[in-house]
């Protein structure tokens, strides 16, 4: 049986450690703690309007993996907004909750 060449297998190893950072980011990314935050900020940044908050959500959306997983696509926060709208207004920290 073939072995491969040494620099085959550095380049394999190097793809195989990446791959362990990219899980251990996911990992992070998932814990609800962390996803509840990432969630509220971008809640903040959709219902304050804010022109440099919004474009800091689409650059982490245009950023490839895993670094667009920082940020729900808008059409995926759809619910998550209107969840927190709902929350916000039940707790009277809102006036109103926006159509959406």
């Amino acid at each position: 049986m073939a072995s491969a060449p040494p620099e085959d297998v550095t380049v394999i190893e190097n793809a195989l450690e990446a791959l362990r950072g990219i899980d251990g980011y996911v990992s992070y990314l998932m814990r609800p703690r962390e996803a509840v935050a990432r969630a509220y900020a971008q809640w903040i940044a959709w219902r304050s309007a804010s022109m440099p908050m919004l474009d800091e959500v689409d650059a982490m959306l245009k950023q490839q993996q895993p670094a667009h997983l920082d940020a729900w696509p808008h059409d995926d926060f759809l619910p998550i907004a209107a969840a927190f709208d709902r929350l916000m207004a039940d707790q009277g920290w809102v006036t109103k909750t926006p159509s959406a």
